[in-house]
Parts: structure tokens; C-alpha cells; sequence
């Protein structure tokens, strides 16, 4: 029998994903560290993507914010 799994999205964030995205930011960033990266709470309260996923798009949502 094979195992179910969870299916990741593997195309750009959706509007939804970006939202959930945010609000698990507001709610999670202050509990981040390098220690302890808050990058999986994140990426389960969006659900459908992975901690890399999530780490990678908070890399451009940051880039994004500073540059204006």
C-alpha cells in the first residue's frame, strides 16, 4: 500500500497562500531565531508549502518590502 502524503504547490504563491503566508509571519516572527527558524510553523499554517518553500518566499517578501 503506498503512504499518502501531503501535496505541495509547486507554482507561484496564490493570493490565499500570500495571506495565510502573512498572518503566520505577524503571528510567528518575534518566536524566530537561528536556532529555532520559525520557517515550519509558517509553512504548516499555509498548508501547502514546505519550510524551504516558505523560506524562500520570505526571502523575496522581505527583499521586496525594503526596496519599496
Amino acid at each position: 500500500a503506498e503512504k499518502s502524503r501531503t501535496q505541495y504547490n509547486q507554482s507561484q504563491w496564490t493570493q490565499e497562500e500570500h495571506k495565510r503566508f502573512v498572518e503566520a509571519l505577524a503571528r510567528y516572527q518575534q518566536l524566530g531565531s537561528r536556532r529555532d527558524p520559525v520557517t515550519g510553523k509558517v509553512a504548516a499554517l499555509v498548508g501547502t508549502r514546505t519550510p524551504l518553500q516558505v523560506r524562500t518566499h520570505a526571502q523575496k517578501y522581505f527583499m521586496k518590502l525594503s526596496t519599496g
